[in-house]
């Protein structure tokens, strides 16, 4: 889901975009509770460490370890004008101490102190 809404967003803004999320949900054969998924997820060890996500030999993107403290994986894909490598390279940089890309963490935390300021409970 979130390749597909990096995709969509890129081509609509015409910015270069990809996609990073915390969850990956069943998606044809694939499943976060299979077997070999799970075998790969233990082989992560260090930041950067990540296999690919296949459906049907088509690599739709890949399970990243990142952060030093980050036991769970984020699932990363390629968007519009970014490869899946170039993503990870970026998801690396960009995640020195959590699971969440900084950029995007800083955007959540300032959209939620907004909200809660000029928003009547």
């Amino acid at each position: 889901s979130s390749g597909i809404n990096a995709e969509y967003g890129g081509v609509v803004t015409g910015i270069p975009c990809f996609g990073v999320a915390k969850n990956l949900y069943q998606f044809g054969d694939i499943s976060r509770l299979d077997s070999e998924f799970k075998r790969n997820l233990e082989k992560m060890q260090q930041p950067g460490d990540w296999f690919p996500i296949l459906h049907q030999n088509e690599e739709l993107g890949c399970a990243m370890r990142v952060g030093k403290t980050a036991n769970k994986p984020v699932f990363v894909s390629e968007g519009h004008g970014v490869t899946l490598e170039r993503a990870r390279h970026l998801v690396t940089h960009y995640t020195p101490h959590y699971r969440i890309p900084e950029p995007t963490r800083l955007a959540d935390i300032l959209s939620r102190e907004y909200l809660r300021r000029n928003t009547d409970d």
